[in-house]
């Protein structure tokens, strides 16, 4: 069974083939066709592009629709809780607008970064993302599931090599105090290291806190400490803690 999947905003584009156009085989090829699956982008597009396709070729027509399925944590797959305050979006993909207008349904996009196609993210990349997230006051990466194997490959590379260790729990009068040593496996300095702490009860988050480590020397280990207030009453059963690359 042969399959033609056309866009309802986009069509056929400029009728070019790849790379100066959208098409992977010339027109005349939906004669091989048996039916037509039309994406409804959400628009007026979509009644315009079935009476267009009804006109021009005799197949039957299924409608698509997209919606996000879930946000997740690309490092652990963890389900996170939607923030449509504000997003940052990014992708490496041939139509980067039709994503952020995908994207714009959904969640207010506080800034909308665009690579080129198939680009292959670098750390610097990731760095930079971050910085904008932080310039912005954003905690939400919003990408597409092509960009999601490039970037998680590049930002676990070297936050593999660091690890804590000896971490050690200290409940005092005012604070509860957390301890340990983040171990840097890679061969250079890191400029700076982010510690995170994540409160746990009964395995969902209750609370967190963040320090940071500089100048990290490589295949060194470098102590850290961390405090929460007991004056809020915390109650948490277990806790956990990250340590990232957070160089510029």
């Amino acid at each position: 069974k042969s399959i033609i999947v056309i866009d309802s905003k986009m069509r056929f584009g400029n009728n070019h083939l790849l790379p100066l156009g959208p098409l992977r085989e010339p027109i005349e090829q939906i004669k091989r066709a048996n039916e037509i699956i039309l994406v409804d982008k959400g628009d007026e597009n979509f009644s315009d592009a079935v009476v267009w396709i009804k006109d021009n070729f005799n197949l039957p027509i299924k409608k698509c629709t997209m919606s996000p399925k879930r946000i997740y944590n690309i490092q652990t797959g963890a389900n996170i809780k939607k923030n449509t305050k504000k997003v940052i979006s990014f992708c490496a993909i041939g139509q980067p607008v039709q994503f952020f207008d995908f994207v714009d349904k959904y969640y207010h996009q506080e800034l909308k970064i665009s690579f080129d196609d198939h680009h292959k993210y670098t750390i610097d990349d990731i760095k930079d993302l971050i910085k904008k997230a932080d310039e912005n006051d954003v905690n939400v990466f919003i990408t597409t599931q092509k960009d999601e194997d490039n970037y998680s490959k590049n930002i676990v590379d070297k936050n593999s090599l660091l690890s804590i260790e000896n971490t050690s729990e200290n409940k005092g009068e005012y604070d509860i105090s957390f301890t340990g040593v983040v171990k840097n496996d890679y061969k250079e300095k890191l400029d700076s290291v982010a510690v995170i702490l994540i409160l746990r009860k009964e395995n969902k988050i209750i609370d967190g806190e963040m320090t940071f480590i500089d100048n990290v020397q490589g295949n060194h280990s470098s102590p850290f400490e961390l405090s929460v207030s007991t004056y809020d009453n915390i109650d948490y059963d277990t806790y956990e803690m990250y340590a990232y690359d957070w160089s510029y």
